[in-house]
This record gives C-alpha cells, structure tokens and sequence, in this order.
C-alpha cells in the first residue's frame, strides 16, 4: 500500500508508474502482513496438543519441539 495522499496529479502519476513498471506493480501487488500470517492459532492448536500427549505420557516438563526458538520475519 502506497498513500499519495489527494492531489489528482500525484495519483495519475503514481497509477501510470504501476501500470509501467513491472518492479513496482510486483511490489505492490505482494499482500501485506502486518499481524503475522495467519497461522498462529493452528500453531497454539499444535503445541497444545503436543504437551496434552506429553503430559499424559509423564514428560510434561518437556518443551514442545515446535515452539519456536526464535522470531522469523516474513
């Protein structure tokens, strides 16, 4: 998403630069994910179900293999 704001020349222009330019109508056209990817609760829904089955077989202090160790920025 690009704002360029109310100026009918401004908004002309950059329209003709994504109609023009494959880079910037490509960049454009990617979606943006600015509250993650959408996964997050079938992420929750697995690692609960791991430490349900660990729990029940008597390694309940063991962390979830899945868990993640680190951020992975899209």
């Amino acid at each position: 998403m690009r704002l360029v704001g109310t100026c009918k020349e401004t908004i002309v222009r950059e329209t003709r630069r994504l109609l023009s330019d494959p880079a910037a109508y490509g960049a454009m056209s990617r979606p943006a994910l600015p509250y993650g990817d959408g996964r997050a609760a079938q992420r929750i829904a697995a690692i609960i179900k791991e430490w349900l089955e660990a729990r029940s077989s008597g390694s309940e202090n063991r962390r979830p293999s899945i868990y993640p160790t680190r951020v992975i920025p899209n």
